[in-house]
């Protein structure tokens, strides 16, 4: 996998131009429900949404349409959040080497570290399936 588009992407929506404030009920509905199935990315209000980029479009006779538009929209933001989750169980892991050693508190000490590595492999591997690289 090469990449993606850079986020942020949004959910599609109508705006309020020159030309739709002209356009009928049934035909602002119409397009409201085709602008909410897309994702885009660089959507911009300013340029009338003119420079976007269409990222996705979700299957409108799936019930949950609604519910996998705004999950591929955030999709930018949960990886950023994801990777931001690895780097602090890197760093836990590395911060409980330096944790002094008695003898009670070894065990426990172990079984946390043990704890959080098959934590961080486990989302090394979500990582590398959703990068593609499994």
């Amino acid at each position: 996998m090469s990449g993606h588009t850079p986020g942020p992407w949004i959910q599609g929506k109508l705006l309020e131009t020159a030309l739709t404030k002209k356009w009928g009920h049934v035909q602002r509905e119409s397009a409201e429900f085709h602008e909410n199935r897309e994702i885009y990315a660089n959507f911009q209000c300013a340029d009338e949404g003119r420079g976007r980029i269409l990222i996705a479009v979700c299957n409108p006779n799936m019930d949950e349409w609604r519910n996998n538009a705004r999950l591929i929209a955030d999709a930018p933001k949960t990886k950023e959040e994801r990777d931001d989750l690895l780097a602090a169980a890197k760093m836990a892991l590395e911060t409980m080497n330096y944790i002094p050693v008695f003898t009670r508190v070894y065990s426990a000490r172990e079984a946390g570290k043990a704890s959080i590595q098959r934590a961080l492999e486990e989302l090394k591997a979500a990582i590398a399936k959703a990068e593609g690289k499994e």
